[in-house]
């Protein structure tokens, strides 16, 4: 297989990409090691090398000590810290912890957790789409469309524009 077509099957799958709603995570307190897996497998579309770890244990607990993941119960974890993880290794790709921790504390605002978390998933599916598409276009912010979601979909722009470059970039380097 050459190069283009490697390109163009990586990018197929990356546009294929289709986040984990809300209500299809498990609903059942989980242990560090359960979360992990779920959080590794969900987004192991993005993972540039077989040795990359998307999570680990020392990462969740500097979440938690950050405060940008809330605490566990009784060291299980629920969806929502599920749900939280999985938007948090996404961003971490183009923001620093900070700037998560804003982006989540202003979504929280305005949302319940399982709404602002499937309303993420929708931008950033839209996003790895428009970054992989023949004309990589980006959408124009619709009018009066509030802060909260704009933010939202230029960060899931970033993410996405970032995943398209690794890739492009990668491809480019083996083809060398």
């Amino acid at each position: 297989m050459d190069k283009a077509t490697d390109f163009a099957t990586r990018a197929r799958e990356i546009q294929d990409f289709r986040c984990v709603r809300f209500d299809a995570l498990p609903d059942i307190p989980l242990y560090m090691d359960q979360v992990i897996s779920i959080v590794e497998n969900s987004l192991s579309v993005f993972a540039s090398g077989e040795s990359e770890k998307i999570l680990s244990p020392s990462m969740v607990n500097n979440y938690v000590k950050q405060k940008v993941l809330p605490p566990p119960q009784n060291k299980r974890y629920t969806r929502e810290h599920v749900a939280y993880l999985l938007c948090i290794c996404i961003l971490k790709k183009v923001l620093s912890i900070a700037q998560i921790q804003r982006l989540l504390d202003l979504q929280r605002q305005f949302w319940p957790v399982e709404s602002a978390y499937n309303r993420f998933c929708g931008e950033v599916e839209a996003a790895l789409s428009t970054a992989f598409s023949d004309d990589g276009s980006l959408p124009s912010p619709k009018k009066g469309e509030a802060d909260s979601i704009r933010l939202l979909r230029a960060a899931a722009l970033s993410f996405a524009h970032r995943v398209y470059l690794e890739q492009r970039l990668l491809s480019l380097d083996a083809a060398e």
